[in-house]
């Protein structure tokens, strides 16, 4: 059976690199020092890497239990990337944001008013044009298409 770490003994690892800690979960040192839990697995073949949270909010305990949680996800049939995305999706569709205002907004819009200058609509009708079609024809014409042409 293979032993894993002690808290002690991951509080000193301080090398860039991935350590299993057990359950699946690793401790990620990046190359500045930062370090960070995740959850390593496959599904369908492919290597999936889950985020379990920072080092420093999460004790060793913690991280094997959320990391034990998500292999009982996996057994069930359920991936669990994809779920903590869906969620974090639902979670962010749920609360109103405010519109952006884009700073360059008076630059768009006399660029708008210079293209719609040079642009003529046309409507076509089959393989007439708006000029060449009267207007009883157009009202009986229900899938006309806007067209963007330049004069």
């Amino acid at each position: 059976m293979r032993k894993y770490p002690s808290a002690k003994e991951v509080a000193k690892l301080t090398k860039r690199g991935r350590y299993a800690v057990g359950h699946n979960v690793y401790l990620q040192v990046s190359e500045w020092g930062t370090r960070s839990w995740i959850f390593r697995y496959r599904v369908g073949g492919a290597a999936r890497h889950m985020g379990l949270g920072p080092y420093d909010l999460l004790t060793l305990a913690e991280a094997r239990e959320r990391g034990y949680q998500e292999r009982r996800k996996l057994l069930a049939g359920i991936d669990p990337l994809t779920e903590k995305r869906t969620q974090s999706s639902a979670k962010s569709c749920s609360r109103p944001r405010k519109p952006k205002r884009s700073r360059n907004a008076p630059q768009l819009i006399s660029l708008r008013t210079r293209v719609v200058g040079r642009v003529a609509p046309r409507v076509s009708s089959g393989s007439k044009a708006l000029t060449d079609t009267s207007t009883p024809k157009l009202a009986t014409c229900p899938s006309r298409v806007w067209t963007w042409r330049p004069c």
